[in-house]
């Protein structure tokens, strides 16, 4: 098994397409920096994401418990990874 690889998320933002009338869908959309590559994007489906969940189901709250954003923490890492994991290693420089 390898190392997870290291990686900074750099943004994400909240993404609502109309695929057809009358439905829509909201994805997370991630930015994230991994050495030696140009920046990334992985989408989640919102859903996924505890921590958005929350916030849009509760729109007088500013922020989620600490509880669900580690949560949304962890579910970004797992999708960044396996991503990664997807396109392989990044190039060493010789």
């Amino acid at each position: 098994m390898t190392a997870p690889a290291q990686f900074e998320i750099l943004r994400e933002q909240v993404i609502t397409s109309t695929p057809r009338p009358g439905q829509s869908r909201r994805i997370v959309a991630v930015t994230y920096s991994l050495a030696a590559r140009p920046p990334q994007v992985v989408f989640i489906p919102a859903g996924e994401v505890p921590d958005i969940v929350f916030l849009e189901t509760h729109p007088q709250e500013t922020e989620a418990p600490a509880n669900l954003v580690e949560e949304g923490r962890i579910v970004r890492f797992r999708r960044i990874q396996a991503q990664i994991n997807r396109t392989g290693p990044p190039e060493r420089a010789s």
